[in-house]
């Protein structure tokens, strides 16, 4: 048979997609299931759920027992990472807020440790950018689902708050009543789909793309979270614009450059030109200016990652129901800066640039669908938290598992890895 020397190699896009659907299944699921046989109410799951079931418990743990297994397979079956870089920027960050977790007496966790284990296992199979289409369909299958709840069964797609109440107008940009899909969020809903979104364009039927971007579109939309249209407008213009300069390498990297630099630069800069005005962005302001003041008493070394769940519900400037609003930063840069300092937030700043260096180094379609993830990152990030590094686990299938996956596709070659795949690689003949 003939076989590219460009080609992935088959375990390693088989063993990401594994991964990446373990992943989702862990985080949808779970919400599913509560949704049917608890009742659709808004819940922080890390607070703890509305309605507490024992058979959410048992999906989560065997989902969860699932995705480690995946992991541990790709690690044995992995062939020895080359990337060293790559897994020493991912595996800082995890280092530096699990020591300010120590000195703040927060013990480790089953999740942070999983951390851990997902990078090691992405970075000893290596798998390839095109593993990440996987995540687009999937998130175009969220999306379809999420939209035929909302249409079909109401009381379950649409959205509820954590007092049974359901949202009116205001937000609503396609219908009054927001939609919430197989998340108990609206903005959860639009956070997923925005940030897998980018990698629907990575599949190889057109009309599967088509019909993937259409569906997450409509359904961000009816869900009303305005970061993730911001986010989905940000994709759609990157993708565009940096597809069409990928001929022309200088321009086309330039432009890409641009486009990570202004959408980084917002979500470094929001919080603290909004934070003394409360009301904006729907009370986040008022979240960024507590936290901020919080900050200054361990600009270094943080708080501890939960220090939001320590504070919620306790400050009663944010109102009775601050519970609900105060379990993260509302900002991926703040989040960071609170929980882990400075020295935290410098970490996943170099980790991102490895991310970023990385995308750019890509060529064609890829590019652009690296750098408009990326864009998205940012841009959702803003007013929203999508990469947690010792908790969060439910979406790091749109967040560590992409941004491991990038820098992994755009690291610099060797002359050795070089001189057995070069640009113009031909079939080689292979006897089975």
């Amino acid at each position: 048979m003939l076989v590219h020397r460009d080609d992935p190699p088959r375990a390693a896009l088989v063993g990401g997609r594994a991964l990446v659907l373990s992943l989702t299944a862990l985080l949808v699921l779970p919400l599913m299931t509560q949704k049917v046989l608890g009742g659709n109410r808004q819940s922080v799951a890390t607070i703890g759920s509305t309605v507490v079931l024992r058979q959410v418990d048992l999906v989560q743990v065997v989902l969860a027992a699932v995705t480690g297994a995946v992991c541990l397979f790709l690690m044995v079956r992995g062939r020895p990472g080359r990337a060293g870089g790559v897994l020493v920027a991912f595996l800082v960050p995890w280092l530096a807020l699990s020591a300010t977790n120590l000195v703040n007496g927060v013990a480790p966790t089953a999740t942070a440790l999983a951390y851990v284990l997902i990078v090691v296992a992405l970075w000893r199979v290596g798998a390839p950018l095109a593993a990440l289409a996987a995540l687009g369909m999937l998130g175009g299958v969220v999306a379809a689902v999420s939209v035929a709840l909302g249409v079909l069964w109401p009381p379950l797609g649409l959205y509820f708050n954590a007092a049974g109440q359901s949202l009116d107008a205001g937000k609503g940009l396609i219908f009054d009543k927001l939609l919430s899909g197989v998340f108990l969020s609206t903005n959860n809903l639009g956070q997923f789909l925005v940030l897998a979104l980018p990698f629907a364009f990575l599949l190889s039927r057109r009309w599967l793309a088509i019909a993937c971007v259409a569906a997450s579109a409509y359904a961000i939309m009816w869900s009303g979270s305005r970061s993730s249209i911001g986010a989905m407008a940000a994709v759609l213009v990157t993708v565009g614009v940096v597809g069409a300069t990928a001929n022309t390498a200088r321009r086309g990297k330039t432009i890409a450059t641009f486009l990570l630099a202004s959408a980084a630069a917002i979500c470094v800069v929001l919080p603290f030109l909004a934070e003394r005005s409360p009301s904006l962005f729907s009370g986040r302001g008022r979240i960024w200016h507590l936290a901020l003041d919080a900050w200054w008493r361990e600009p270094w070394s943080g708080l501890g990652s939960d220090w939001f769940l320590r504070e919620a519900g306790m400050r009663t400037e944010l109102g009775s129901r601050s519970v609900y609003t105060l379990f993260h930063g509302h900002n991926q840069f703040l989040h960071l800066l609170v929980t882990g300092g400075v020295i935290t937030a410098l970490a996943v700043a170099a980790m991102l640039l490895v991310a970023c260096r990385a995308a750019l180094r890509l060529e064609g379609r890829k590019r652009a669908v690296a750098v408009a993830y990326l864009v998205a990152f940012f841009v959702s990030g803003s007013l929203e938290l999508n990469l947690g590094i010792v908790d969060r686990y439910q979406f790091w299938v749109t967040s560590l598992v992409p941004l491991m996956v990038i820098a992994l596709a755009g690291r610099p070659t060797s002359s050795r890895e070089a001189a057995h795949h070069t640009p113009h690689s031909k079939p080689v003949l292979v006897e089975r």
